[in-house]
């Protein structure tokens, strides 16, 4: 029993789980199952070996169903069992016991991690021995089973990570339960799916083509990163995915140490979610950095993806930086407010926080689209199309900041939706309406109004639309500051009356 002792006195969460969750009947319950399983499978593949001499390979069909089944089912159940643990606890009213317990925030969302999902664990470790035994039958290096197990624990440690994040967030609470399934439907359709396709496509393309494990024949398009393909060396392609998924993990527990002790306050930082939009704009644009000969239009088809994914990076960025009410209050509590308070301080205003990440997305994508442009474009039009987009993230940026003011029950629902109607809606009626390839006055202006500047640059007209489009932006962005300027200072009337 000493064995306990030390587990209880390194991690107490840790020991709590696992007492609720290995108990006898389940552990034996979940092996006979697992060994159940195993033999049937082998059956199976075997039996249709011999019916099909030519055709089956039945040692590579076992490592090839365990290579690809083992991810899903711990991105899937594993996640599942974490999130819906949580919506126990809170349920119950112990995850708030839980938060006042004198131990770090890390040590206790640890043993959350490490025992909650035991069932799986016990599965994938029951059927370790078939799979090793599988790839060793059609020699596969030992070097890919270190990979693959090496990188399938990191993973699994980054998705159940953001399983936590899910869990804890006082904001999808009264939703717990269906928080639980969307988080394994985002595992069954991403997480899972996105693991095997960058590691069977990177990570481990050489060695797959190889084997005959994954039957991919060539890298993804983008498999270089700052002109290095690094599909090419195992190695590299391996360091590389380790590193990023190290950064990837430290950048949700930094959140998650903050959510759990301070359920109310913001999801990120300031500070962070500028290292965060530095991290993936060099990320993404890494992978349009390389030595092959490139067609006029590359440079904007780098730009248009950095678009789409800075665009999804910023709406998240919105709900995750703006304050609540009570939250602007203790700001304007401050003794000394100004400029830095404005780009630090997690519960000021995040609207000046929100134009530094778009400045940081832009310093990539502009100056890229000017020193690479091999088109007859102008400078004008090249400078344009960004301001556009960031005058459109800033009026989505007040907007959101406005409603968090407002005393409606849940501040983050209104503003996604209101954000998502006014960018689909319109879009999608003037859509319907849109006749051809034929761009009325009216369908550049909106546009553009809303970001959307991308079209033939060669179109009679289009710079004088675009520039009133862009005129349009900044009265509208004008008159939601002077709200916003109006409802903080009833706030602090407030607050000093108070």
């Amino acid at each position: 029993m000493d064995w306990i002792n030390r587990i209880g006195n390194w991690n107490p969460q840790f020991l709590r789980e696992c007492r609720g969750n290995l108990k006898p009947r389940t552990v034996v319950a979940t092996l006979g199952i697992s060994a159940i399983f195993q033999i049937l499978l082998c059956f199976l593949i075997f039996q249709n070996s011999q019916a099909f001499p030519q055709q089956a390979t039945p040692w590579l069909d076992t490592g090839r169903f365990f290579t690809w089944a083992l991810p899903y089912f711990l991105f899937i159940i594993g996640g599942y069992y974490i999130v819906s643990d949580l919506a126990q606890e809170e349920k119950k009213g112990t995850l708030n016991f839980i938060r006042l317990s004198p131990r770090p925030a890390r040590e206790i969302l640890l043993g959350k991690l490490l025992g909650v999902p035991m069932v799986p664990y016990l599965v994938v470790l029951s059927a370790i021995p078939l799979h090793v035994l599988s790839l060793i039958q059609i020699a596969a290096p030992v070097s890919f089973i270190l990979s693959y197990y090496s990188l399938l624990v990191v993973s699994t440690f980054f998705c159940y990570s953001l399983a936590l994040l899910a869990g804890i967030t006082r904001q999808l609470q009264p939703q717990k339960t269906s928080t639980a399934i969307a988080f394994s439907g985002l595992s069954l359709f991403l997480f899972a799916p996105l693991f095997m396709l960058w590691n069977t496509n990177i990570s481990w393309l050489n060695i797959g083509d190889a084997l005959g494990l994954f039957n991919t024949g060539h890298a993804l398009v983008s498999s270089q990163w700052l002109y290095v393909t690094i599909s090419d060396h195992s190695l590299l392609a391996y360091g590389f995915t380790l590193v990023n998924l190290l950064i990837a993990i430290a950048l949700v527990w930094c959140m998650l140490e903050r959510l759990f002790h301070q359920p109310k306050t913001t999801f990120i930082s300031k500070r962070l979610s500028y290292l965060l939009t530095a991290y993936v704009n060099v990320f993404v644009w890494g992978f349009f950095q390389h030595r092959d000969a490139m067609e006029n239009w590359e440079p904007f088809i780098g730009a248009a993806v950095l678009y789409g994914v800075n665009f999804g990076l910023i709406l998240l960025l919105l709900l995750a930086l703006t304050p609540h009410r009570q939250q602007l209050f203790d700001w304007l509590n401050y003794p000394k407010i100004n400029m830095a308070t404005r780009v630090w301080a997690d519960k000021s205003p995040a609207f000046t926080a929100i134009g530094i990440n778009i400045l940081i997305a832009s310093l990539l994508v502009v100056p890229s689209l000017l020193l690479r442009n091999q088109t007859s474009l102008s400078p004008v039009h090249l400078l344009i199309m960004p301001l556009s987009i960031v005058l459109s993230w800033l009026i989505y940026a007040a907007l959101t900041q406005i409603i968090f003011t407002t005393q409606v029950r849940s501040p983050a629902l209104w503003s996604a939706g209101t954000t998502l109607l006014l960018i689909i809606v319109p879009l999608s009626i003037l859509g319907i309406f849109q006749k051809g390839d034929s761009l009325n006055p009216l369908w550049l202006l909106y546009r553009t109004l809303f970001g959307y500047p991308f079209y033939d640059f060669t179109h009679y007209g289009f710079l004088a639309v675009v520039c009133l489009g862009v005129c349009l932006q900044g009265i509208i962005l004008m008159a939601l500051l002077v709200v916003l300027r109006r409802r903080l200072r009833r706030l602090r009337a407030l607050v000093q009356a108070a």
